[in-house]
């Protein structure tokens, strides 16, 4: 009996012994980033980086920093085949224009696309990011930027935008008696607010 118990306890320990190794062993396998991928003999610096793909990479000297910004993608998969964990880029919320990148934004100032708001400086910069709004939002991603999401007001009911005609599907809301739109639609809700030389009811649109 006292020679089963025996070997109860040596299993268990055993057992306690190979979690905790195996954790230890886990613990090891995790590598960060110590050398520079341009000059692999000499140590990163922490405050030099190149922010890309969601990763930054580390070097030496700002003269590397020219290298890897000509091909980041190399440069982390060099690094992730030698066990390295690429750091993640810290999100980071945008205050440059993608456009002229050194001027601050201007947060009245946007372009709002693919359900993401990009800020830019100027209206000059409206036109130029309007044209492929997609390049910008990769763009800002790409340097750990977290683009703002579109604010929009959804109907809790079906998720489209509150209001609009797809909201509910049409057939389906009420009309307003009055002004004969939408009920609760923004342009019932605008119609008390016209000016009244204006409005085509003479006084009797919505309240």
């Amino acid at each position: 009996m006292n020679i089963f118990r025996i070997c109860i306890f040596v299993g268990m320990g055993l057992m306690v012994t190979s979690y905790l190794q195996a954790g230890e062993n886990a613990k090891k396998e995790i590598k960060t980033q110590t050398n520079c991928p341009i000059m692999k003999g000499n140590k990163i610096n922490k405050k030099l980086y190149v922010d890309a793909k969601g990763k930054r990479i580390y070097v030496c000297c700002k003269g590397c920093i020219a290298e890897v910004t000509k091909n980041p993608e190399k440069y982390i998969k060099q690094l992730e085949a030698q066990g390295v964990t690429v750091d993640a880029t810290p999100s980071k919320a945008q205050t440059n224009c993608p456009i002229m990148k050194g001027n601050k934004i201007n947060k009245k100032l946007y372009v709002d696309a693919k359900g993401k708001r990009i800020y830019v400086c100027c209206k000059g910069c409206i036109a130029k990011v309007t044209k492929n709004p997609e390049k910008y939002i990769k763009q800002l991603e790409a340097q750990g930027v977290t683009v703002d999401a579109t604010p929009s007001k959804l109907c809790q009911k079906c998720g489209k935008v509150k209001g609009s005609k797809e909201c509910c599907k049409a057939e389906n809301r009420e009309t307003c008696k009055k002004c004969r739109l939408l009920k609760g639609s923004e342009e019932c809700q605008n119609a008390a607010k016209d000016n009244m030389k204006n409005c085509p009811l003479r006084k009797k649109c919505c309240k």
